[in-house]
């Protein structure tokens, strides 16, 4: 009986160890158990994409040890482009704008001698503004004027009728 009591015993621990051997992770069964898992078998879980000034990472889950993790990416660097210009009457280039083609961030450039060149094309061929207004009162009273002697002239009109 005793002999038969040990047979079951040694029966029942390799039933057990083949048992637990079953849920353990595939990615433990190594033949050096220190040895880190490849992570060859993985699904993407979650995602960032990287902006101009963010960086982003793609994060995984290991179907062979369970394991989650994440690979980064830096940030992208803007990437500008010319979109506009500015140029006085004589053509001479007074300023560049330019914008991100990613996120739109815009910067303008301006020519060593902007201001220069601003200030001779406000004086070349340009009225002074109180020319401008003259000119727009004349216009109106003139405007005026047209209609009131249109409006005599129908009453003038109808009362020879």
């Amino acid at each position: 009986m005793e002999r038969i009591m040990k047979k079951i015993a040694a029966v029942f621990a390799l039933v057990l160890l083949i048992v637990s051997l079953c849920f353990v992770p595939l990615g433990a069964i190594c033949a050096n158990a220190e040895e880190e898992c490849p992570h060859k078998r993985k699904e993407k879980v979650d995602w960032v994409l990287p902006t101009c000034t963010e960086g982003g990472y793609d994060e995984f889950f290991c179907l062979d040890c369970g394991e989650t993790f994440r690979v980064t990416y830096p940030a992208k660097e803007h990437k500008y482009y010319e979109y506009s210009y500015m140029y006085t009457k004589d053509g001479e280039l007074l300023l560049t704008r330019w914008a991100c083609a990613y996120c739109g961030q815009m910067y303008t450039e301006y020519v060593d001698n902007y201001q220069e060149l601003i200030q001779a094309d406000q004086k070349s061929e340009t009225l002074p503004g109180w020319a401008i207004a003259l000119i727009v009162i004349a216009a109106i009273l003139a405007v005026g004027g047209v209609a009131t002697g249109i409006a005599l002239y129908w009453k003038e009109i109808k009362q020879n009728d």
